[in-house]
């Protein structure tokens, strides 16, 4: 009998250890047939507490962080490779690059100015490959380094630019960036994991803090831009907003578009303990100034999720509003609902990879779990349907 590959592979991490489970297809009747033993003994791919961990983009491997230990990787391929990162054990953070090639991590800097503490580790070798100093960091903010979706370019974040390198680092080279993208004031970006742009066209985007009488501002910019910048890198699209304190950012399967929420703190309407947000987009096609996105209810948007299938026309939901929140649908061109979904205790929202099913639920503080699948049938149309 040949070896079936399960589906799909389930990580779970707790203060004993860490555990992976296969699901199995209940269209495999041999399977679903044989019950696993009651008093089956755990097995653990790693004992012991961990503080986090991150997985590779393919699901080969998984790094995991150790307290006073540091960072191991692990193989989830079945066959027990495992090695560290050496003195990784002070790492408070850490972020895997989209092809699964490097590993961001910070710790806590020394009192050596000249010794970096945001570091970049090769995940095949476990050896740090290169570094950066950064003293403190803002988690809104994080990460400071990040790569195009190709791994070709790097982008590092310091005060008032962003730096360019070679998205390769060669171990043991001097790492000199290769160009530099004045924002002043700039305090976040964010670059697609995704995208089928034509060649050398690359989109961010960047949320600038409210300066004296300048109000905060969330962009989407063009690398290299189409126009040469003069004093400031030119936005391709931008809002404004004076009480905004940070931005969330929601790529397109494309990476040519970006859903970017606006949150703040402060709800100056009184309605709203956990602050206010307001939900934008932003696109080439937008031109200069971006579109508030009209929500069926007013309230905080709890979660935003763009159709996964970029063969078909882009659309995204939302689940916004006090509870029970409203859930709607969409166009991805010009930001108007094509369909409300409903009021329920819904607070996350999860495509099916085709586009075909989209899940609607309520976890965390809510007082129950709702798990709700719709059939979005051809996205964007009126025909939805409870599946």
């Amino acid at each position: 009998m040949s070896d079936i590959q399960p589906p799909c592979r389930l990580l779970f991490r707790s203060k004993e250890g860490i555990e992976v489970f296969s699901v199995v297809s209940d269209r495999d009747k041999e399977s679903s047939m044989v019950a696993p033993p009651k008093t089956a003994e755990r097995k653990f791919i790693l004992s012991g507490e961990t503080s986090f961990q991150s997985l590779l983009p393919d699901g080969s491997a998984v790094l995991v962080h150790r307290p006073e230990k540091g960072v191991v990787r692990l193989s989830l391929n079945g066959n027990g490779d495992a090695f560290p990162f050496p003195e990784t054990s002070k790492v408070q953070i850490m972020d895997v690059s989209p092809k699964g090639t490097y590993l961001l991590t910070w710790e806590r800097g020394s009192s050596d100015e000249s010794e970096n503490n945001l570091k970049v580790w090769n995940t095949s070798s476990g050896e740090c490959v290169t570094g950066f100093r950064r003293k403190m960091i803002n988690r809104s903010s994080w990460p400071y380094l990040q790569w195009t979706h190709d791994e070709k370019f790097a982008f590092l974040l310091t005060t008032n630019e962003i730096r360019v390198y070679p998205g390769s680092f060669p171990q043991q080279t001097a790492t000199r960036f290769v160009d530099k993208i004045r924002i002043p004031g700039i305090t976040q970006m964010s670059f697609p994991s995704n995208s089928s742009n034509s060649v050398g066209k690359i989109f961010f985007a960047a949320f600038i803090a409210k300066d004296k009488n300048k109000p905060s501002r969330a962009a989407l910019y063009e690398y290299p831009p189409a126009i040469e910048p003069t004093n400031q890198y030119p936005a391709i699209a931008s809002k404004s907003l004076f009480q905004a304190e940070e931005m969330t950012v929601h790529w397109s399967p494309k990476g040519d578009a970006a859903l970017i929420a606006l949150q703040s703190t402060v709800d100056n309407t009184g309605q709203s303990y956990y602050g206010s947000s307001s939900l934008y987009l932003m696109s080439q096609q937008t031109t200069n100034d971006a579109i508030a996105v009209p929500l069926p209810q007013d309230g905080p948007v709890l979660d935003v999720a763009w159709m996964p299938n970029a063969e078909k026309p882009p659309c995204f939901a939302v689940a916004a509003g006090r509870m029970p929140s409203m859930a709607s649908l969409h166009n991805g061109r010009d930001g108007k609902a094509t369909f409300l979904f409903g009021n329920r205790h819904q607070n996350t929202i999860s495509w099916a990879p085709h586009g075909r099913f989209v899940n609607l639920a309520g976890f965390g503080n809510l007082v129950r779990v709702n798990l709700q699948t719709f059939c979005a049938g051809a996205c964007g149309s009126k025909h939805v349907c409870l599946a």
